[in-house]
């Protein structure tokens, strides 16, 4: 195990501390090093000159690493959509891609409103025209068959939750967004992948 250390800056403790150096490796005028803080044992990588005119390397700037991600695509569902949807209607694959692509970034507000988005043009889609409001959207989509009057409340949670983002500057937490993309993908999954 490596036992070479030095002092960085730990964003976890919000101050300098002692590292372990994990991976060392020298790449032109930079040295790349994965660090360990020695107090909460997160991970950083960043790249380091040696300065000539002091002892020690000169921290250049940091990698960021990436942040897990909020949701995935469903398999299933990834599997289904392009095999079907991507060809039959380009433009809604794309749009559920980049919501998902915004989830994975850690981008609530966007992921929030891709996804009423999405179940907007869904709705449009299956209904056959636009009625013009959500409200009228909603009424056909459950009067064509598609969703159930109690599928129809959890729906309009999920839209509620888009305009919000959209119009009233709110901010999802991560638990909200996980409650609007299980409704989302499962009136997505019951529509496209499971039609009556």
């Amino acid at each position: 195990m490596n036992r070479a250390s030095q002092k960085a800056y730990c964003k976890s403790c919000r101050r300098e501390t002692n590292h372990f150096v994990r991976y060392s490796q020298k790449h032109k005028l930079e040295t790349l090093r994965v660090l360990q803080c020695a107090g909460c044992e997160s991970i950083s990588v960043g790249a380091y000159t040696d300065n000539p005119f002091e002892a020690g390397a000169e921290f250049l700037y940091e990698v960021p690493a990436p942040e897990p991600s909020l949701r995935l695509m469903p398999n299933t569902f990834r599997r289904w959509a392009f095999d079907n949807l991507f060809k039959k209607h380009e433009p809604l694959w794309e749009l559920i891609t980049e919501t998902y692509s915004a989830c994975d970034r850690g981008l609530k507000c966007l992921a929030i409103m891709g996804m009423r988005s999405v179940l907007e043009h869904t709705m449009i889609n299956k209904n056959g025209a636009d009625f013009g409001s959500f409200s009228k959207n909603l009424d056909a989509f459950v009067d064509n068959g598609h969703i159930s009057t109690r599928e129809k409340e959890h729906l309009r949670q999920a839209l509620e939750a888009g305009h919000g983002a959209t119009h009233r500057f709110y901010i999802p937490t991560a638990e909200d967004l996980t409650h609007i993309f299980d409704i989302a993908e499962n009136i997505l999954i019951k529509v496209y992948v499971h039609p009556l």
